[in-house]
Formats: structure tokens, sequence, C-alpha cells
């Protein structure tokens, strides 16, 4: 799965459909621990709510772009799910997700870096999410290096290594989703809160 153009798949879709999002924050996601929440719930695709949780009000617009990265991923999962007749797994979908997050955080300067992950370490129990996306940084580390090693042996090219280090780090993901308490819950519901 080549991550950045299946993310553009899902970018495209939901760019095709961006005047029928409504991004409104919403109290009662914090019932859910959730920084944001994409519900999929209209077929007719023409009114794709995402709830953000009403504490980021005072927070800067870099913090809430990383939010709404994930969110958006979900509205266009959701958009190629309905227009194609597809599922995606739970777990698949959360992983997708955070690595779209990570391909975000990877385009962002040092300062507008360290910025985030500062306010997610000081807010660390928060939201299981952030552990996650905290880590987020070791696994691509991990697939960077298993993909130089396979780069050098096989040749690969740059779009190959992209692929290659982007999929690895997306199962890095989706194996520590997998085992997270909170997603196991929210995935036995087949929900598409974060």
């Amino acid at each position: 799965l080549d991550i950045e153009n299946h993310a553009n798949t899902y970018q495209a879709a939901v760019y095709a459909y961006r005047n029928c999002l409504d991004v409104q924050y919403l109290q009662e996601i914090k019932d859910f621990g959730a920084e944001g929440m994409f519900l999929a719930e209209d077929p007719t695709l023409q009114h794709l709510i995402i709830y953000i949780n009403p504490d980021y009000k005072d927070y800067d617009d870099l913090t809430i772009s990383t939010i709404l990265v994930h969110e958006i991923t979900h509205v266009g999962q959701y958009i190629q799910e309905t227009v194609n007749h597809t599922q995606i797994d739970c777990f698949e979908s959360e992983a997708e997700a955070f690595a779209n997050q990570a391909i975000f955080l990877a385009q962002l300067k040092n300062e507008e870096l360290r910025s985030i992950r500062s306010r997610l370490q000081e807010n660390v129990n928060a939201n299981p999410a952030f552990i996650i996306l905290l880590g987020i940084e070791d696994k691509k580390t991990e697939s960077f290096n298993a993909c130089s090693q396979l780069r050098s042996a096989n040749n690969l090219t740059t779009i190959q290594f992209n692929e290659c280090v982007w999929t690895g780090t997306k199962n890095k993901l989706e194996l520590e989703i997998k085992a997270d308490k909170y997603y196991q819950e929210q995935c036995a519901h087949n929900s598409t809160v974060n």
C-alpha cells in the first residue's frame, strides 16, 4: 500500500466533497476522551460532520490542523467506502489516519513540531492518541533504517523507498493500535471515534 498515494486518494475524495464538510466543537465528545470524531452517518455524503473537543478552541491552528488531518482521513475513507462499496478494517483505518498525521508532521518546521510534541507530552494521559502520536517518530525511524538496508541490497527507487518507510510506519502503528485497550473497545463497536 502506497500510503502517500492512498492518502492523496482520500484527500481528493474529501476535496471533492469539501462543501459538505461541517466542522464543529462538541462538548459531548469529551466523554469519549476524544480530540476529534467523525461519525460515518450520512450515506448521501451531503453532511459530513467532524466534531472537535471544545478544549481545543484556545489552541493554535497547527494543533487543530493535526487533529483535522486524522479526522479528514476518516472522512475520506468513508467517502471511498460509500462510493466504491468497500469496507476498511477499523484498526487499519486508525493506522492510516495516524500515518497521515505522521506525513503531515514530517512536513512541519522543527519549531512547529516541537510545539506540538510539547503539548502532547504535557497532556500524555489525557488521550490514548497522544501516546501513539508521540511514538510515531520512533516507528518512522525504525522503518527508515529497515528500508535503508533494503534500499542498499535491492536498489530501491526513491518511490519504492518512501513507500517502504510509510508502509512500515503504518504497519507498526496498526500493531500498537491493536494492542491498545481504547482502540480495542472502539473497534469492537466499529465506530470512528478517536
